[in-house]
């Protein structure tokens, strides 16, 4: 199955690379071992990461000889950490890399779907295109095979909602290979789903050499007259079984067979194990049918389904897969003249002297060198040069004056919503090459994929940098209610690499805690974890009033350690800077930022097309007509 195209019929997979059409017998196993073999070896971009991937070879030894074969920088045995192995894979894929990710089962997902859902599919359209994420999601689904609780979860529906996802779900060992090495070359994300069921009960003729499956080309089965079944993955194998001991003409479907195959059936009926009613991908290829002008159905499409709960003993009975007359029966029951038209078989406040402690502890633990007067601690001079000092200050006056106007902008209507950093501009890094910088507030510290992120890059030993900008509050929520710890930084420890707490406003503390940061990653010994402690003195975005959470008092003390006003007491004393000098750099800064303005207020208003634009590398067919037919009504 593709999720998001509806294309014509097959009836035989693609001829084999080296055209001889000769084939060898293989399960889907093996077939997928072999396509993921092959692919390693024909693209030297192409590797494997994931738990268990390496020296076990895969839960199911999808990957089983991969690690002697491509060794450990190919084949990266991961910890338990899905989130992280997908959030690894965009950036990966982004330098390059074309990953492929084994997630043990379908179900962990769960752990995963912001990452896929929010970054990996929106990546190419956040970017206009600039970027694309290559990444291939291998995870086995399915029940029928005495799997605990999560491991059986059939939820590919989620993800057939997701725009910018390919969801692909083969049911022979040919097409395994096929679409896997198809999911691997294609531009865009693909989860690839593999029903553990069927790993070594079925087995099949596999062509030898090189070959791709499009996607969204459906494959017959079997042809008929009267009723067609429509089903993929390990449904197809259900559909075909009870099919086989009926009498009359039944059409059967795989990937699915769309409307190529339901003209020659009276009836559309949806075979697949997703839970509950309504929302499985059957629907959306339902829907699809409907939408794509076949006038063949003499009545409604029955979606068989699983039940909400299906695991250990218990999938003999949840699972139409393997439940034992579920899905030939609800097709009778609901086919032409049996008078229940869409009748389907659904499954069934902060105390004070807290804050001023913690506060307090946290100043002893904090490296600063520039104090709030600009005076520069002994020995620390030579760290900046003249001309970086002076650079520093101008960008600094830059950020404060776009925070000025994009502000402006967006309360007369003309721009959205803007978060500034006003009193955090001292805490900006410059990138270095070679080395990942990783920004992000306390707020995200609490995340999971913080956690994840952090305890992957210390045992790969990433020359990574995680600059967390402590602003004291997540929106409204301050530091106290975030963290009983003293200090954030501390908690790189606990994955094995050092955290610095530094003054965020204080721009030599900053450059010279990233500094020794980036010789560290250089050096290769890995990351570092640097907590720059700052304020946000202006409001977390523009649809923010900071003053129903906070005191005046506390804004006005903040705003006496205001990073530009601290090296700007330092460059006039150091002789470095000067009011008319000041006074040219804003002069410049507003020019650059009325052309910046005019340049964007001249470009073109973004039409209807860009809302399709950039989601796929090649817009399915779906996508296509919903594009078409909404330009025709503009």
């Amino acid at each position: 199955m593709s999720s998001q195209d509806l294309g014509g019929a097959r009836t035989q997979v693609s001829t084999a690379g080296d055209g001889s059409g000769a084939t060898h017998e293989a399960s889907i196993l093996d077939a997928i071992r072999s396509a993921l073999l092959s692919e390693m070896e024909r693209d030297d971009r192409v590797m494997v990461l994931g738990m268990d991937v390496g020296r076990l070879g895969g839960v199911f030894r999808a990957t089983h000889g991969l690690l002697s074969r491509f060794g450990p920088d190919r084949v990266v045995d991961t910890p338990m950490s899905e989130g992280a192995i997908v959030g690894a894979f965009l950036g990966l894929a982004i330098g390059g890399i074309v990953p492929v990710a084994e997630i043990q089962f379908l179900g962990f997902t769960h752990q995963a779907f912001h990452q896929i859902g929010f970054q990996l599919a929106r990546y190419r359209f956040r970017s206009r295109g600039r970027y694309h994420a290559q990444v291939t999601i291998r995870a086995p689904f399915g029940g029928g095979i005495r799997t605990p609780e999560f491991h059986p979860d059939s939820i590919e529906a989620q993800f057939t909602q997701t725009p910018g996802i390919q969801v692909v779900c083969p049911a022979f060992p040919d097409d395994a290979k096929g679409l896997l090495l198809s999911a691997i070359r294609d531009p865009d994300p693909v989860m690839f789903l593999e029903p553990q069921k069927l790993y070594r009960s079925v087995r099949g003729p596999v062509p030898d050499g090189d070959y791709t499956v499009p996607f969204g080309v459906s494959r017959v089965v079997r042809q008929g007259t009267d009723i067609t079944l429509i089903a993929w993955s390990a449904a197809v194998h259900l559909a075909g079984g009870r099919a086989s001991g009926r009498r009359g003409g039944l059409g059967i479907g795989s990937r699915p067979a769309f409307v190529g195959s339901t003209g020659r059936g009276g009836l559309g009926q949806f075979g697949h194990s997703s839970r509950q009613g309504g929302g499985g991908a059957g629907s959306s290829v339902d829907r699809g049918l409907r939408s794509g002008g076949c006038r063949h159905l003499a009545a409604g499409g029955v979606h068989v389904i699983g039940c909400p709960r299906a695991s250990g003993s218990l999938a003999r009975h949840a699972v139409p897969t393997w439940g034992v007359g579920r899905l030939l029966p609800a097709v009778v029951e609901s086919s032409p003249g049996s008078g229940q038209g869409y009748a389907g078989v659904l499954g069934l406040a902060e105390p004070a002297s807290a804050g001023s402690a913690r506060s307090s502890r946290e100043r002893r633990h904090e490296l600063r060198l520039l104090d709030v007067n600009g005076r520069l601690a002994d020995g620390s001079a030579g760290l900046l040069s003249p001309e970086q000092i002076a650079d520093a200050m101008r960008l600094m006056l830059l950020s404060r004056a776009i925070d000025e106007r994009v502000t402006k902008l967006q309360r007369l209507g003309r721009a959205g919503t803007y978060g500034p950093v006003h009193g955090q501009e001292a805490a900006v890094v410059r990138r270095h090459r070679g080395v990942v910088l990783d920004y992000f507030g306390e707020g995200a510290s609490s995340e999971g994929d913080f956690h994840e992120a952090a305890n992957l890059a210390g045992v790969q030993q990433v020359p990574l940098i995680f600059l967390l900008i402590n602003n004291r509050f997540a929106i409204s929520t301050p530091i106290s209610k975030q963290t009983a710890a003293p200090s954030l930084a501390a908690r790189a420890e606990g994955y094995g690499f050092p955290g610095v707490a530094v003054d965020g406003n204080d721009l030599f503390a900053v450059y010279a805690a990233t500094s020794e940061a980036v010789a560290r990653a250089l050096n290769g010994d890995g990351p570092t974890l640097i907590e720059a402690r700052t304020y946000r003195i202006g409001f977390h975005n523009t649809s923010d009033n900071p003053k129903e959470y906070r005191e005046e008092a506390e804004v006005k003390a903040a705003a006496e350690r205001d990073p530009i006003e601290r090296l700007r007491r330092y460059s006039i004393r150091a002789g470095l800077w000067s009011a008319s000098t000041e006074a040219e750099v804003l002069a410049a800064i507003e020019t650059e930022l009325d052309n910046a303005y005019s340049t964007a207020a001249a470009l073109p208003r973004p039409g209807p097309s860009e809302v399709f634009d950039h989601v796929y590398a090649t817009l399915p067919f779906r996508v296509r007509r919903q594009r078409d037919q909404t330009l025709s009504e503009r």
